[in-house]
């Protein structure tokens, strides 16, 4: 979304998918949904015709995302982004959805929108630290009794987040390493 200068998108689902799954902080049915809708975190409408007047987009070219969209669904098969086929989509999608557990029609009013705006996952872009972790000054000098690990520390990534855990070894290590020091086990 950075790359593309996308300052806003949406993510669209039908009453069944709200009820069944829900969208963001709109939990799954029984859970009241009016305050959500109140405060505009969910955009709610009869149809999608209406709903893309509501999140200013184009009728017929949100009428036409999500036919495709629902092609897709029918045949178990995302053409244009692939959802569904990696295993983790496969496990993490609804084994009752049938042909595909990441996909199923969006064709049931209400439907609804939930506004998406760009942000960082993490930053893997830190505070300079030693072997110990212990944070360094600008001229290499480490801090007495300042660490930094995980996310607070510079990264081998160099601010670059490859995927979902990158932070973890490291900041496990390091917070190993960090305790060593502290307990003066490895000076």
């Amino acid at each position: 979304m950075h790359d593309k200068g996308i300052q806003k998108a949406y993510y669209i689902g039908d009453r069944t998918h709200r009820s069944k799954y829900g969208m963001g902080m709109a939990l799954p049915w029984p859970y009241p949904i009016w305050r959500l809708l109140w405060q505009g975190y969910l955009i709610k409408a009869r149809s999608i015709a209406e709903l893309a007047s509501r999140i200013g987009v184009p009728p017929d070219a949100l009428a036409a995302t999500v036919a495709r969209y629902n092609d897709f669904a029918r045949a178990g098969r995302d053409l244009d982004f692939q959802r569904g086929e990696t295993a983790y989509d496969k496990f993490y999608g609804d084994p009752e959805s049938q042909p595909s557990p990441s996909l199923q029609p969006c064709e049931r009013g209400p439907f609804y929108a939930l506004p998406l705006y760009p942000g960082n996952v993490s930053i893997l872009y830190g505070l300079a630290t030693d072997q110990d972790a212990r944070v360094l000054t600008a001229d290499g000098r480490p801090i007495d009794g300042l660490y930094a690990v995980g996310c607070d520390a510079d990264s081998v990534f160099k601010g670059c987040y490859p995927g979902g855990g990158s932070s973890i070894g490291p900041g496990m290590t390091f917070g190993y390493r960090a305790g060593l020091h502290i307990a003066g086990v490895n000076q």
